[in-house]
């Protein structure tokens, strides 16, 4: 076996390898350092908690939205809140929540997540400030030589938001939109368990979640995050 390979697949195993000794040992996720600490999440809440123009309005729905669905990029940014087209489909679920189906990964298959009231309330109140009237979550600000119209949001357009934040994730890297997926997943595998974390990812596999979040019945609807993360103290 060369070197550079035996090099990874040794990678590979030890963050598979249980730490410490001993009864309630983990295992650590490949995908564990590269989410958002406990205390990064708290601060960002804490700065677009109470928003005063459009960027931030857009920037605490964004943080809601993604900490409560764990969606994938290409996911996110197909979110309705009404009506469908050939991405994804928005309706009303007998108890009033605002449920959506779209495309996955590769568009292989369909995902539904369930939005929640609290990511929903700060969408529409993002709307609402900023004079939005589609049904699409995200769009970019208005283009002043195009007499104020806007666009739905891109993906190298929500890189470039996510750069301004100036935050890092856990393993040094600059936020990018990955990394709320991860936090959610460590979150939620730590909090709870890897099946809920499952449901609430939409992986098919099991062996897929339990690749990226091993370490310590949740539904999208019920994700409370801001109870789970611990600004205080050593981040798990």
């Amino acid at each position: 076996m060369p070197a550079t390979v035996r090099s990874l697949e040794l990678y590979r195993e030890k963050k598979r390898t249980r730490k410490g000794s001993g009864g309630g040992d983990e295992i650590v996720g490949e995908a564990i350092e590269k989410g958002l600490y406990d205390r990064t999440l708290a601060e960002l809440d804490a700065r677009f908690s109470d928003p005063q123009d459009e960027k931030e309005h857009r920037a605490r729905a964004l943080l809601s939205t993604w900490m409560e669905t764990g969606l994938r990029v290409s996911e996110l940014l197909r979110l309705r809140l009404a009506g469908e087209d050939q991405d994804c489909k928005a309706w009303r679920a007998e108890d009033g929540a605002l449920v959506c189906r779209m495309k996955s990964k590769g568009a292989k298959r369909r995902h539904t997540v369930t939005i929640t009231p609290d990511a929903e309330k700060h969408v529409r109140a993002y709307h609402n400030f900023s004079g939005i009237d589609g049904p699409h979550f995200f769009w970019s600000l208005p283009l002043k030589n195009k007499a104020g119209k806007r666009s739905r949001i891109t993906r190298q357009g929500l890189w470039a938001v996510l750069k301004e934040w100036g935050v890092q994730t856990i393993e040094g890297r600059t936020l990018h939109p990955h990394a709320f997926r991860h936090a959610v997943g460590r979150l939620v595998a730590r909090e709870h368990d890897l099946r809920e974390a499952q449901k609430l990812l939409g992986h098919t596999s099991f062996a897929t979640t339990a690749r990226y979040y091993s370490t310590p019945n949740l539904a999208a609807s019920k994700l409370q995050w801001r109870e789970y993360i611990k600004p205080e103290g050593k981040d798990q």
